[in-house]
């Protein structure tokens, strides 16, 4: 259809220019246009066609961001397994492995990109809600999301291990434990100590030998009254 609009707009346009050719003259482009058959054939055809571009432009950017989207499902995080025991997989492992060595604007740097690779990367949450200082609730909620995720992928990896999981012991357990404790830690500045006592509890019912010091937290804690939601 935008086609089209097109040909009938330019075929009215060569219709002028023929006839001022025919009559053996030279016309100015001011005159052919006074001289065109129906110009406003021209007028819609033109006016179509730029509204239809403007419409492509909206349907390839929608397309390309939902493409963006299932790419980034398929690029998710997921439950791997070696020889010191099952462990996250991410598109970001590089970013975060450079993310970890540098420091500064580099290692900010180094965030972002991992975020980009994968926006549900457990130690790229964490780090970014360290440079989260002014806004306490923007904090919590990256937080939130870093233990989100690490519950999603850990719950039925614990439940196929049993009792032979060894949250700590396995090397890959230990990013969602520190995101359960910057959780904990981030709900006690912010005045949720029912939620950070949860979160510190927790991290001693999954190891009891408390290697992250959950217990020395809960002790500093004043009595939080009420139930404590899950974190």
């Amino acid at each position: 259809m935008l086609h089209r609009l097109l040909d009938i707009a330019f075929e009215q346009i060569r219709m002028a220019k023929r006839r001022c050719c025919h009559e053996g003259r030279h016309v100015p482009q001011e005159e052919r246009w006074r001289q065109c058959p129906d110009k406003r054939m021209v007028y819609a055809g033109l006016f179509l066609a730029c509204d239809g571009l403007i419409l492509f432009a909206r349907t390839f950017t929608a397309n390309r961001e939902a493409s963006m989207r299932k790419t980034s499902s398929k690029l998710a995080s997921t439950i791997a397994y070696g020889a010191l025991g099952p462990y996250v997989e991410s598109p970001a492992d590089d970013y975060v492995a450079t993310m970890g060595e540098a420091s500064g604007p580099q290692r900010l740097a180094s965030v972002k990109l991992a975020l980009e690779a994968d926006p549900d990367n457990i130690e790229a949450l964490v780090a970014k809600a360290e440079y989260i200082t002014s806004d306490k609730e923007c904090r919590l909620e990256v937080l939130k999301r870093a233990v989100k995720v690490g519950s999603r992928l850990w719950t039925p990896v614990e439940k196929e291990y049993g009792r032979k999981m060894s949250w700590w012991d396995f090397p890959g357990t230990r990013p969602y434990m520190r995101a359960i404790y910057a959780l904990g830690q981030a709900c006690e500045e912010a005045g949720d100590l029912a939620t950070a006592r949860h979160c510190y509890e927790s991290l001693v019912r999954m190891n009891e030998r408390d290697p992250m010091g959950a217990r020395f937290a809960i002790e500093r804690m004043p009595v939080a009254q009420g139930v404590s939601p899950r974190a």
